[in-house]
């Protein structure tokens, strides 16, 4: 059974931010991959259903990771294919990234801005796992937690933008 997401309820625990961190971490490497080949199509899609997507990428929606994948160029699609028992036509989600929409800077920026977010996020892990561990030596049985940083937080930071001003493309991405 692949882990799931935690309630948004519950996004300011070490658990939470430890999804998000991996959630980044794994979007970094995405961008990455194809910052390094970007004519490689089979880096550019990524499904919605795969266990990597779920495991890691999943919980980004509820942080707006959606708004992530746009500026970088990714549009959703639906794809069919026949890869059930019956024969039938199955049809999956995925994110795709298509050649013309490849932006090598925009990408270079997003993995920059990403990063600045992965450091923010173990720093906030750290600072609860902290408060945790101070909260357990004074035999504190309050379970709140005074990190700054929670994940939605931490995640639409870098959507707020405008994030990409620098390589030519001075759109103005966000209202």
């Amino acid at each position: 059974m692949l882990l799931s997401s935690p309630p948004m309820e519950d996004q300011n625990d070490a658990t939470s931010l430890s999804f998000l961190l991996a959630g980044i971490t794994q979007l970094i490497a995405i961008l990455t991959r194809i910052v390094t080949t970007p004519q490689e199509a089979k880096y550019r899609g990524i499904s919605r259903q795969s266990s990597t997507y779920v495991q890691k990428l999943k919980f980004l929606e509820n942080v707006g990771g959606d708004a992530v994948f746009e500026v970088c160029g990714f549009v959703r699609r639906e794809v069919k294919s026949s890869s059930n028992n019956n024969n039938e036509a199955v049809v999956t989600s995925q994110w795709y990234l298509s050649d013309e929409k490849v932006k090598i800077s925009v990408l270079k920026e997003a993995i920059r801005v990403l990063e600045e977010v992965q450091g923010e996020v173990e720093t906030a892990i750290a600072l609860v796992e902290s408060t945790v561990d101070t909260e357990k030596e004074n035999n504190n049985t309050n379970n709140s937690s005074n990190n700054n940083l929670s994940a939605p937080c931490a995640l639409l930071s870098f959507c707020k933008g405008p994030v990409f001003p620098a390589g030519g493309d001075t759109t103005l991405l966000w209202s």
